[in-house]
């Protein structure tokens, strides 16, 4: 029998977290790589950090972490123009050697306790609709579904590709069909519209951060529940002061005469494929908002949704990713459609769940929900 000590965070634990988070997460096949300086800087650097943020099960005999519940960020959200103090739930991890022996449960009760002492309204978190964690952990703690999220994938830089996976040369025609055709059909249709002869586009690398967080402020909230408001101190953590350049954002923005009605960033992180053995560097859309209301048509509001995500594409090809993500609510039928204009595969990516508190009763409608990527994929 392990002899399990429950704690929270301290200083130094960074590299052994990073460590269990590949070692449970790859079991799945898939994982994002961590690092100690990435640890710190997801966690410890976001704003108002707590050592008790990070609920953490070791095996003293073998001075190894085991397990850890990350409550992190605790902010506030919209949810039909009321305010909520939410708790976010990440990277909920167990050491597969360590599994089925209570040890998640333990460390879920200690972060919901410590969401209750922070007077949380609700907390959230991102799971797998078919996996074990839904089932055995979360619904017995109260969380319950919210609503289906979609992952939209598709290839960009076919050189960067190739580099890091070899084995994908054989599926040239496919790729070639799916990114390049796709993009030039589309570019095709955008030309011969009169409609979008005075749209034009922007890239910017690292810079005029406070700008973008001033116009996602201002978009997102108009179409979307559970927006929180990038702030001053969230914007120095999330898009400044970040630990690697692969973290530094590029900004894309797109205007309609002088006017801007759409913005979007991207960043890109490294995907290990166990099977493979392979790294792949992949890009992560993070903010996506475009100003719906300017657009006479459904049809052309989703072809002007394809238009900046074939912006987004083109900085993603400047910045050599390979693969491009961006995951969101699957009722956003419009930005479903944008995608799916440019040959993005659209896959079930699982489900936000979300647990209430304090006699809270939030009604669920029928606007999507913005999830951000520190929620639904770990990253800011």
């Amino acid at each position: 029998m392990h002899n399990i000590i429950y704690r929270n965070y301290k200083k130094g634990d960074d590299a052994q977290l990073a460590y269990l988070y590949m070692k449970a997460f790859q079991e799945n096949s898939i994982s994002y790589i961590r690092t100690a300086k990435i640890e710190r800087w997801r966690y410890f650097k976001s704003p108002d950090f707590e050592p008790e943020m990070i609920q953490i099960a070791e095996d003293v005999d073998n001075n190894m972490i085991v397990g850890a519940v990350f409550v992190n960020l605790i902010e506030t959200l919209l949810i039909d123009d009321k305010s909520y103090v939410v708790g976010d739930i990440n990277d909920v991890s167990c050491h597969p050697d360590y599994t089925q022996q209570g040890i998640a449960t333990k460390l879920m009760e200690n972060a919901i306790n410590y969401m209750e002492q922070k007077k949380c309204d609700i907390s959230i978190l991102t799971a797998d609709y078919y996996g074990i964690a839904r089932k055995k952990l979360y619904l017995r703690f109260g969380f319950k579904d919210v609503t289906h999220l979609n992952a939209y994938v598709n290839f960009c830089h076919y050189f960067r590709l190739i580099r890091d996976v070899p084995l994908l040369l054989w599926l040239t025609p496919l790729i070639f069909s799916l990114s390049y055709l796709s993009r030039a059909f589309f570019r095709f249709k955008i030309h011969k519209n009169s409609y979008f002869k005075n749209f034009s586009s922007h890239i910017v690398h690292n810079s005029h951060h406070k700008k973008f967080a001033e116009l996602f402020n201002k978009i997102i909230p108009n179409y979307y529940e559970g927006y929180s408001n990038y702030y001053k101190e969230k914007v120095n953590w999330a898009r400044k002061n970040v630990p690697h350049s692969q973290e530094q954002p590029t900004y894309v923005l797109i205007r309609n005469k002088k006017r801007i009605i759409g913005v979007a960033s991207l960043t890109f992180e490294r995907l290990y494929i166990t099977p493979l053995k392979k790294t792949v560097r992949i890009g992560l859309i993070h903010e996506f908002a475009i100003e719906k209301e300017t657009f006479p048509s459904k049809e052309y509001l989703q072809m002007g949704i394809a238009y900046l995500i074939d912006k987004v594409m083109k900085a993603a090809i400047l910045r050599n990713i390979g693969v491009l993500l961006y995951e969101g609510d699957s009722r956003d039928e419009d930005i479903k459609k944008g995608f799916q204009l440019l040959n993005f595969r659209i896959i079930n990516s699982g489900v936000l769940m979300m647990k209430q508190f304090n006699n809270v009763d939030i009604r669920q409608n029928k606007t999507p929900w913005f999830v951000p990527t520190y929620v639904s994929l770990g990253f800011p």
